[in-house]
């Protein structure tokens, strides 16, 4: 009997052992799919990369469509050309006069960051 008795324990603490071990495989087997390389995380990440890319494709797009607009009314209406060489270059025509004033500001500010305007 006393043999039995040591099988059984055997037999008990190799079911152990392999309790123990899936129970290790699946915390890890988890943990990879959580925190390894593309894991769980890694995909959200990537996911809010692919995001913040198409919103900036998006916003390149649509300044594309500006400038070809601005590209067809430059060399349809030479006003326009005319019209951007004054406001944004400070360009004159012959005989004319330019006068540069400084930008508003808004009104003074005083020690404190407060404005007083009478």
């Amino acid at each position: 009997m006393e043999e039995s008795a040591e099988l059984k324990r055997r037999r008990h603490m190799a079911a152990k052992l392999r309790a123990g071990l899936l129970v290790v495989t699946f915390v890890g087997a988890t943990l990879t799919a959580f925190l390894g390389d593309r894991g769980y995380l890694d995909v959200q990440r990537s996911q809010r990369e692919l995001e913040a890319l198409q919103a900036e494709v998006a916003a390149q797009r649509q300044r594309v469509r500006e400038l070809d607009r601005r590209a067809r009314r430059l060399q349809s209406e030479p006003e326009a050309v005319e019209r951007i060489a004054r406001e944004e270059l400070n360009r004159v025509l012959p005989g004319e006069t330019l006068f540069l004033l400084p930008k508003e500001a808004g009104p003074p500010r005083f020690a404190g960051g407060e404005s007083r305007v009478p």
